[in-house]
């Protein structure tokens, strides 16, 4: 998996999971959307990043302090994710999800994390039949801010450069710079 993916994830899974204390979901019921495998017990939500690693403004080149110095580039991203309910109180979780985004314990890891999540539109039902009953099933979709660091790269100190520059209507004025 991509290592941004998985940070986002990670990230996105802990907001989630702070905020269905109620209903006390594991990691294993907090799922990556559309992955092979058996479906959970109900209740369970599944997160699909459905854009990610979209840049915004220009990235920063910086050199760090140590030896060798070692050249890194970061920057910010950003990205739409749905996440999507199934079962008894999928709605009651969603709200209190996009209600506990600024809550302490959520706020800890997302600004470790340097992820911002922002609820956009309302949420949709998609309540649907399974089998022969139906099933209460919610959907709502989150914009992501996050910040990428690229992987380091030895830096080369410069020790000495010379210049020669000639410049002139006659090219006989030059200057020498070391």
């Amino acid at each position: 998996m991509d290592p941004d993916l998985a940070m986002l994830f990670a990230v996105l899974r802990t907001w989630l999971k702070a905020a269905a204390t109620a209903a006390g979901l594991t990691d294993a019921q907090i799922i990556l959307a559309n992955q092979d495998g058996p479906r959970p017990p109900l209740p369970y939500a599944t997160v699909n990043v459905l854009t990610y690693d979209a840049k915004l403004g220009e990235d920063e080149t910086w050199v760090d302090a140590s030896d060798p110095p070692q050249l890194r580039q970061r920057g910010v991203r950003t990205g739409t994710l749905s996440v999507q309910t199934f079962g008894r109180g999928a709605a009651t979780w969603l709200r209190r999800a996009v209600g506990r985004l600024r809550h302490p314990s959520v706020l800890a890891v997302t600004t470790e994390a340097g992820v911002t999540v922002e609820p956009t539109g309302g949420l949709q039902n998609l309540t649907n039949l399974v089998d022969t009953s139906m099933e209460p099933r919610f959907q709502r979709d989150f914009s992501v801010l996050y910040r990428t660091v690229s992987d380091p790269e030895t830096a080369i100190e410069l020790d000495t450069v010379e210049v020669d520059s000639t410049s002139g209507p006659l090219d006989d004025f030059v200057v020498t710079l070391t």
